[in-house]
């Protein structure tokens, strides 16, 4: 009965497009409306270099799942990042030691044990920052020793694209238990799987949705060109987007979703791709990491030819840093980071090839990078998101609870949409 029906995917991203593969290859009739002009979201692989960066996302995380499936079937390159291969510079820019830095991170493991008792006896939620704090007091180490525990806050932060004193540490340890297997960078056009998952469907591009109404029949989606009619709707707008009420519902949202939707946070991380006439740095760590107050949140380099083999280096800004990039002009950050690299490598010569910068925090079709929990979310909020409204359902990595923030919840996400709309 259901080949007769038909659904409409709001967003060509990868919860929209595993959606779209999933329902499609059972025979249902699909339209998928995207208001960019590409597909893929905030998954953005840009080939005008000669070959394929990652303005985007870049990472498997977690594996394997089903997603790395998808990745592996069109023979993408990948390979495993070692996160303890690191070389960090001081506020000084002297080397510090890798033993400082495991000797830290034992320290801080040690920390994370005591504080999840903690945890459990306590009635009221804790910053990750204030639980730090309070299990492993800065003061309580040498100048030193702080510098490499600031790699550590610094590296968490990366992750979660939002300073520590707004992240929920219950939330953040509940979903901990999912984050376990490899993180694989995918360097060989991660693009490309949300092109294949979208093969063959009714897709249409540069059509961007104001508002979303439902019947007891049916639903309307209202665009800026016309308005399209299905059984069913699957939105998967992140949730900057949400926040914003782009897009209106002719039926208001109930108390509750519109509750997590205020209550959830996105954070923001964004790229700076920087491509040299040749590699200068003397490693072949997987990051580059510059620490002190100046490179706060905006401090960590992923080394590129460690992957690739190309001269190129990815700066990784998140939160503050993230934001404040987007109001400068591309030559700006082209000094900046030219004076840090000189510091870190005096001797060598420095000669830019081209650069170029993501914007995730303006770009009005994402408004934001990826989801956290602040201080006092409960760790289920995002599955009141993914609650389905009437006709109307609802994907994306901020509608699940232990892998937000990913690619494959966004995937998995999708999935589970389009199983529920098989339910109903």
């Amino acid at each position: 009965m259901l080949k007769n029906k038909k659904v409409i995917i709001v967003g060509a991203g990868i919860a929209g497009a595993a959606a779209a593969w999933h329902l499609q290859r059972l025979g249902i009739e699909v339209c998928v409306l995207e208001g960019r002009n590409r597909v893929g979201g905030r998954i953005h692989t840009d080939e005008s270099w000669g070959f394929p960066i990652e303005l985007g996302a870049n990472w498997l995380h977690h594996t394997p799942h089903s997603l790395e499936n998808h990745v592996k079937r069109l023979r993408l390159r990948t390979q495993r990042t070692n996160y303890n291969k690191i070389t960090a510079f001081d506020h000084e820019q002297r080397a510090i030691s890798m033993f400082r830095l495991f000797f830290m991170n034992y320290k801080f493991a040690n920390a994370v044990r005591k504080s999840l008792k903690f945890l459990q006896s306590e009635k009221e939620d804790i910053s990750l920052q204030d639980l730090i704090q309070k299990f492993m007091p800065r003061d309580k180490y040498s100048f030193k020793n702080q510098q490499a525990f600031s790699l550590i806050e610094q590296a968490y932060e990366n992750g979660l694209a939002a300073s520590l004193n707004n992240i929920s540490a219950r939330s953040f340890f509940a979903s901990e238990g999912a984050t376990l297997g490899r993180d694989l960078l995918v360097y060989g056009g991660f693009g490309r799987v949300v092109e294949q998952l979208l093969a063959g469907v009714d897709l249409h591009l540069n059509t961007t949705v104001k508002e979303i109404r439902q019947s007891s029949g049916f639903v309307e989606v209202v665009t800026s060109e016309k308005t399209f009619t299905a059984d069913f709707v699957i939105v998967t707008l992140p949730l900057g987007v949400l926040k914003s009420e782009a897009v209106l519902f002719s039926e208001p949202l109930p108390p509750e979703k519109l509750h997590a939707i205020e209550s959830l946070r996105s954070g923001v991380m964004n790229k700076i791709i920087m491509e040299f006439e040749e590699k200068f740095w003397t490693t072949n760590n997987d990051f580059i990491v510059f620490l002190g107050d100046f490179y706060r949140n905006r401090g960590i380099l992923l080394n590129y030819h460690a992957y690739t083999g190309k001269p190129v280096l990815v700066a990784l800004p998140v939160h503050d840093a993230a934001i404040a990039l987007e109001r400068q002009g591309v030559q700006k950050i082209q000094q900046y980071w030219q004076d840090a690299l000189h510091k870190a490598y005096p001797r060598r010569n420095i000669h830019f090839r081209r650069i170029t910068a993501s914007r995730w925090h303006g770009d009005i079709f994402s408004l934001g990078s990826y989801v956290h929990l602040p201080v006092g979310v409960p760790p289920q909020t995002p599955e009141i998101l993914a609650a389905p409204f009437g006709r109307i359902c609802f994907a994306g990595e901020a509608t699940i609870s232990h892998f937000h923030s990913t690619t494959h919840g966004a995937y998995v996400s999708g999935i589970r949409e389009a199983e529920r709309i098989l339910g109903l």
